[in-house]
């Protein structure tokens, strides 16, 4: 949460936060599957935004920020959001998991906004709100 804070409004982007902040890779339970998948969700946003310099910018950047996003970039996978679920391993409280949904933004399809709903195994929902209280 504090590292979030130091990040530039630029870098405030999960692609980018996914493939460039290490403590991702503990955070994801399975982050090659994730990060694979949220790099196949961004190329399908090049198809709205194929050209434009935000697209090819941040591409370009994660080409040279990221090994694994230079490598799996040319492997050419085109995702589409649905909902699924997901394991996190957070720091402070274990194991939570949780429903992911996507939705993409009417108004600006290059939006996306990912909205992660607990679920009751693994206690999530408590371990939820300890933090919250903890803040």
């Amino acid at each position: 949460r504090d590292s979030y804070r130091t990040l530039s409004d630029w870098e405030r982007n999960l692609v980018w936060i996914m493939f460039t902040q290490p403590d991702q890779r503990v955070l994801f339970t399975y982050w090659e599957c994730w990060a694979q998948r949220f790099l196949s969700l961004f190329r399908a946003c090049g198809g709205y935004g194929a050209g434009e310099s935000w697209f090819t910018e941040r591409r370009d950047r994660l080409m040279q920020a990221s090994p694994e996003f230079h490598t799996w970039w040319k492997m050419h996978e085109v995702g589409e959001a649905h909902m699924e679920q997901t394991s996190l391993n957070h720091p402070r409280v274990g194991s939570l998991k949780l429903q992911l949904t996507a939705l993409r933004v009417v108004d600006n399809p290059n939006l996306q906004i990912f909205v992660y709903t607990p679920l009751p195994q693994m206690d999530t929902s408590q371990k939820l709100v300890m933090l919250q209280e903890e803040s």
